[in-house]
């Protein structure tokens, strides 16, 4: 399997960037014969975020999982939409989560589950499946959700910033 590590650095011994879009480069590992390609990364080099020049380029590659610290709702969905899943969360070294991955089965269960939709999808693109998966179905549903909260907790900070203000100021 092909997977892509959001790195500060272009080897294995770098840390795995906090946040994915900003990472300087992603590192594709395939883990079956451990060649690792150092890839910048274009959205940083085009200075943006969550584009789909990544999620783009992570799937004429071959990467099935993205791996980061951190990934916002814009970038899981525009990863999700090329099917390549993304699991946050992750720390340390690229070198210790490519060890971990060789070593544990509960990361190999944990893979598993993030492709679990997108096989899904590649069975309905393959016309095996008529119908939606309800899986799938409740996947896209999660994403939606996920995106709707992200902005109603922006419009409740908001809130409470402005009551905060008209506390300072006594309501005028």
């Amino acid at each position: 399997m092909k997977i892509a590590v959001a790195s500060m650095g272009d080897t294995l011994e770098d840390q795995v960037a906090f946040r994915l879009g900003r990472n300087a480069y992603y590192l594709l590992v395939d883990t079956e014969s451990m060649d690792v390609e150092p890839i910048e990364n274009p959205d940083r080099i085009a200075d943006c975020e969550a584009s789909e020049l990544s999620a783009t380029l992570m799937a004429d590659r071959g990467v099935q999982v993205v791996l980061a610290g951190h990934c916002g709702p814009d970038a899981h969905k525009v990863f999700s939409s090329v099917q390549i899943a993304v699991l946050p969360g992750i720390t340390g070294t690229v070198s210790e989560l490519v060890d971990e991955l060789q070593q544990d089965s509960e990361w190999s269960r944990l893979v598993a589950t993030a492709l679990e939709p997108f096989a899904a999808i590649r069975e309905q693109k393959k016309g095996r499946s008529s119908r939606k998966r309800p899986l799938l179905v409740a996947y896209e549903d999660m994403l939606q959700m996920k995106a709707e909260m992200v902005v109603m907790q922006r419009k409740i900070l908001e809130l409470h910033r402005r009551v905060a203000v008209l506390e300072k100021t006594g309501g005028s």
